[in-house]
């Protein structure tokens, strides 16, 4: 079961075991025709009618995607029995939950630091390049965030769980 939330209307959606092509919104059976024309884009017959579908901007972590039906954006938000289950026990908001500081995931040298204090991050930027194990790592911001301080330095070496970054 999954709950699907096309731009602000919210709808349940239930999958046939033995086909991903048929089963129930809300209440109402369906069965779709689908044929993928190119990568993220396909045909689709529902309800005897044609549909043109462009999947993009997909994001895994929110769990988000833009889906272009018939040259209409549309903004999908897809959450699992897992999802649901945590929203039935409380924990609708760990989404929201803000890291404040970005620690060091293991030790190493730090060769680049790529922000300043007071800079406006996105989420998937790169803030801190690692080098462990001889291997440089990236380390991005895992939400919009503005950088309070830079705590560490380049050249210098790090443990794991160091703080590098806080965040406002």
């Amino acid at each position: 079961m999954y709950s699907v939330q096309v731009n602000k209307k919210e709808f349940n959606i239930e999958f046939d075991n033995k086909s991903n092509k048929k089963g129930k919104i809300d209440e109402d059976n369906f069965d779709l025709d689908l044929i993928e024309i190119k990568e993220n884009s396909y045909h689709v017959l529902f309800d005897d009618k044609s549909y043109n579908v462009e999947v993009s901007n997909i994001n895994e972590v929110a769990k988000e995607v833009i889906v272009t039906v018939n040259n209409m954006k549309h903004k999908v938000r897809v959450k699992n029995e897992f999802d649901n289950m945590l929203k039935k026990l409380g924990f609708q908001n760990v989404d929201n939950l803000k890291v404040k500081n970005l620690k060091a995931p293991m030790p190493g040298l730090v060769v680049e630091i790529l922000v300043n204090e007071g800079d406006n991050i996105k989420k998937g930027e790169n803030i801190v390049v690692l080098e462990a194990m001889k291997m440089e790592n990236n380390l991005k911001a895992t939400d919009n965030v503005k950088i309070k301080k830079v705590i560490t330095e380049k050249g210098k070496s790090v443990e794991k769980n160091d703080i590098l970054i806080t965040f406002e």
